[in-house]
């Protein structure tokens, strides 16, 4: 198993090598500490909703701790991957859910829950596209009441994919996954 993936609930000596932050981090240390074999993280704040211009590196990160408690991450880029999530409510008409660049990427798949007050359904979405061409395919849950008033829609709009809710009726809320390629 790799390092990074233990669990340790209790530990010996913890140190930090490294940290620099700009614009600040605020957080605290629960529980005990155990060590870590080296590992390079770099990550663009802009990307974490902290602001652009920023970043947060550690090039040697010693110290490691059992957290109680949830981080929420609402972009993330790892290698060539993006991740995104959206949490929105939409209403009857076309709503743009998300936008991708077709210059950066060249397929997206998209695991989502829709709901509103007595109707539920949960699925994914997989589309690829090139040039001016764009194909999809969702695969989805059988519904928990009816959600037939709520339709999906991937089309290219100038330089963007468009990932879009269709609503005949209703408000609904949406919450999606999104991982670009």
């Amino acid at each position: 198993m790799p390092n990074w993936k233990k669990v340790i609930l209790s530990g010996s000596t913890a140190s930090l090598n490294s940290l620099t932050v700009t614009n600040g981090i605020t957080g605290s240390l629960f529980g005990t500490a155990s060590y870590i074999s080296p590992t390079f993280i770099s990550a663009s704040v802009a990307s974490f909703g902290f602001g652009a211009g920023t970043s947060v590196s550690a090039s040697y990160a010693a110290t490691a701790s059992l957290a109680n408690g949830e981080v929420n991450v609402i972009q993330a880029t790892i290698g060539n991957t993006t991740y995104i999530t959206v949490n929105t409510t939409v209403t009857t008409g076309t709503t743009t859910i998300h936008s991708i660049p077709t210059s950066s990427y060249s397929s997206t798949f998209i695991d989502y829950v829709i709901s509103d007050t007595i109707n539920s359904r949960a699925g994914n979405i997989q589309s690829v596209w090139l040039g001016s061409d764009v194909n999809y395919t969702e695969t989805a849950t059988m519904d928990i009441g009816n959600t037939t008033d709520f339709d999906w829609d991937v089309v290219i709009a100038g330089n963007d994919i468009k990932v879009n809710s269709v609503i005949a009726a209703g408000n609904w809320n949406v919450k999606i996954n999104s991982r670009q390629m």
